[in-house]
């Protein structure tokens, strides 16, 4: 049975129709969580420097109302490379855009080690396995090092040819006329900021 992926455009970022496109979206893959299941809704929070690849608050925060109106309990984590997951949630406007929602906003800590029906392991959260798991990814998946290395190893879901589109299709999204900012600023590496992200990453654990 194909997975179905549910793909829209939204023409600009603004609560309305981010809102609507949302709650289109997971109609359509039948996203209907019984009252009380316990979701967590994992964003991509890499740093708390503006980064593309960090999901747009209004998309968080239109999936966590969609779910909060059929009763789930629902938190957003992640863990982010630099810092922790409300500092980068802070700093982006994620925060913000929760505030007056009943939702916690967490650290993913405490990797369990889990076998894949593949043969290979890995670690994975025990909060994100204590619930429903919803991924919430701001980049193409052609894009993500985890895709590619899911589709090398033939995990299910990771080749084109098991899903399915009921709305938009794939190539309706390519880069055509797509036009880079005139100025990129290249990314630095900074060993103290680093060090300092991964202690406080570490101790947010215990």
């Amino acid at each position: 049975m194909a997975i179905p992926v549910a793909l829209c455009r939204v023409s600009k970022y603004e609560p309305r129709p981010v809102r609507k496109s949302v709650g289109m979206l997971l109609e359509t893959i039948q996203c209907r969580p019984p009252r009380g299941t316990r979701i967590l809704v994992k964003p991509n929070l890499l740093t708390p420097k503006k980064a593309l690849a960090t999901t747009h608050p209004l998309v968080v925060q239109a999936v966590c109302e969609y779910l909060l109106d059929y009763g789930a309990r629902v938190s957003v984590g992640d863990s982010p490379a630099f810092g922790t997951a409300k500092k980068v949630a802070n700093a982006n406007g994620l925060a913000e855009a929760l505030n007056g929602l009943p939702i916690e906003i967490i650290n993913l800590s405490r990797p369990t080690k889990i076998r894949l029906a593949s043969g290979i392991s890995i670690g994975i959260s025990q909060k994100a396995l204590d619930t429903a798991l919803y991924t919430i990814l701001g980049l193409q998946p052609h894009h993500v090092p985890l895709w590619l290395e899911s589709q090398k190893r033939r995990l299910s879901g990771a080749h084109m040819h098991e899903l399915s589109f009921p709305l938009a299709q794939p190539e309706e999204f390519d880069a055509a006329g797509f036009t880079l900012p005139s100025i990129l600023k290249p990314v630095t590496f900074h060993p103290v900021r680093f060090l300092r992200g991964r202690l406080k990453s570490i101790f947010s654990r215990f």
